[in-house]
């Protein structure tokens, strides 16, 4: 059966300071509600109420519950961004500088927010595509961007090996987080073990780094 669209809102505008409290007290209770809820079931008077704010102060905002999931989607592309700074410095040993990327991204993975919106984009993109696509547009799509242009530019100077670095790109992604996010989105393992996705992490990087090589016998 379809789901009924909600109602058009007035877009976000600027808030004062004691309005930015407030909006953040929001995000916090958005969080609290869509992971109790889920996406569908999650209610802007709950969430309101929840955070002790009014309708009108989050409207102001956000404009809707969509605009909530945007706000979350741009603070983890901030954070996923600040987790791959090792990679502006080519300075570092590649070994080194991928490592410290991995628990750049590992970090921000295992936020709580992190997983929540994850799952709101993947589970629910079918129902809310504009939440999955600014999702893929502002998250997937520059980290994976800033890890092809780092590989473009080490195989440039022969320190590493990578002549098919967007495919490499998106091979480093899904080794680092594809299993986790598809345990933690189908229900199996809601909450990852940090020790046991960063060995996981560092395992997958190790396999990348040094490749399947045929050997003779």
């Amino acid at each position: 059966m379809p789901r009924t669209p909600e109602p058009a809102t007035p877009p976000p505008t600027s808030l004062d300071a004691r309005g930015e409290r407030r909006a953040e007290l929001m995000l916090e209770a958005a969080v609290a509600e869509f992971s109790a809820k889920g996406w569908r079931n999650a209610r802007l008077g709950d969430i309101v109420a929840r955070s002790g704010g009014s309708m009108a102060t989050l409207y102001r905002a956000f404009g809707n519950k969509q605009g909530l999931a945007h706000a979350l989607i741009s603070r983890e592309a901030d954070l996923l961004v600040a987790g791959l700074l090792p990679l502006g410095n080519d300075a570092t040993p590649p070994a080194r500088a991928l490592a410290e990327a991995a628990d750049g991204v590992i970090d921000v993975l295992l936020k709580p927010e992190t997983l929540l919106i994850n799952r709101i984009a993947i589970a629910d993109g079918r129902d809310v595509p504009e939440i999955r696509d600014m999702f893929f547009a502002q998250t997937v799509a520059p980290a994976q961007d800033i890890l092809c242009r780092y590989l473009q530019r080490q195989h440039a100077a022969g320190r590493l090996h990578a002549p098919h670095p967007a495919h490499a790109a998106r091979m480093f992604f899904m080794g680092l987080v594809g299993e986790t996010l598809i345990r933690c989105i189908s229900g199996i393992d809601e909450t990852p073990d940090p020790d046991r996705t960063r060995q996981a992490a560092h395992a997958a990087l190790a396999i990348m780094l040094d490749g399947f090589r045929l050997r003779e016998r």
